[in-house]
């Protein structure tokens, strides 16, 4: 009778050692795909947010200069070129040009300011892209700028440093080429007034040739004008710019943010762009690099 009992314990013990390892068994299993969904969905949201950022960099290369852009799940040129479940998506929005002009991309407030070292130069275009589109094949067509020369004479120095001696230049372009007698130079001290003046300068200038296009320097779209700052003092100076309200230029680099969804997951990624400078303009005749 006992070594029946001592049986019965030991079937009895299998039995729960068993069921015990079951129970871990289904609840590894269960973690493991509790896992497996969390990491899947990571990397869709991931893929799903780099693809606004991709679409994102694809309108830079392909587009004309210095533009603002937003898409969404929803908009043609998504549904057109995408595939994926009503529980996956993204949005992505891209920043070429702001009311207030320094080398942070987001900020609104003069935080981080232009710095122009001894005998160095900035170039800020005075124009941006304003073509709208819907659809991938667009990409590159239909291009037109708005030029915003009239806004040279309006800037605000902001967190300017001591004044120091500097040189401006404005030129004007055509068709990606510097266009004739297109080209005004002023040296003067780096104070509250100077763009205002620089204005009124290139006013008298272009006023005074014998070329009638010349005349609508401010107003015609045909025209990408620039403006060069040239440090030629041997200190280095920091200011932002801040434009009328509602006025907004172009930045030197683009701020793109992407944020990707898949169910409940969700995934934002950030990147910078940098736009290079037209290589036809980088050698200027201030003698400047």
């Amino acid at each position: 009778m006992k070594k029946k009992w001592n049986i019965s314990l030991m079937v009895l013990f299998i039995l729960i050692a068993c069921s015990l390892l079951g129970l871990l068994t289904v609840h590894f299993i269960k973690n493991m795909f509790v896992q497996y969904s969390q990491v899947a969905s990571y990397y869709k949201t991931y893929y799903l947010s780099k693809a606004g950022i991709e679409l994102a960099l694809t309108q830079v290369k392909w587009r004309g200069l210095w533009f603002s852009y937003g898409v969404w799940s929803g908009d043609d040129v998504v549904l057109q070129n995408f595939i994926f479940s009503w529980s996956q998506g993204f949005e992505s929005t891209l920043s070429g040009r702001s009311s207030l002009l320094s080398t942070d991309v987001w900020s609104t407030t003069c935080t981080s300011p232009f710095v122009i070292w001894s005998w160095k130069t900035l170039m800020i275009p005075l124009f941006f892209d304003n073509y709208e589109w819907s659809i991938v094949e667009s990409f590159g067509t239909g291009i037109s700028y708005t030029n915003k020369s009239a806004l040279l004479g309006q800037f605000t120095l902001l967190e300017n440093q001591s004044p120091w001696t500097v040189s401006l230049g404005f030129l004007v372009t055509l068709w990606n080429e510097l266009y004739q007698n297109g080209i005004v130079f002023m040296t003067g001290m780096f104070e509250w007034n100077i763009f205002e003046q620089f204005n009124n300068k290139i006013d008298g200038v272009f006023s005074s040739l014998e070329d009638f296009p010349l005349l609508s320097w401010k107003t015609s779209n045909d025209f990408q004008n620039y403006l060069v700052i040239a440090n030629t003092s041997d200190h280095e100076f920091s200011f932002c710019l801040q434009l009328p309200e509602g006025e907004s230029l172009p930045l030197q680099q683009y701020g793109i943010k992407s944020l990707g969804a898949a169910g409940w997951q969700k995934l934002g990624l950030e990147a910078i762009y940098k736009q290079p400078v037209p290589s036809y303009l980088i050698e200027t005749s201030l003698g400047i690099e």
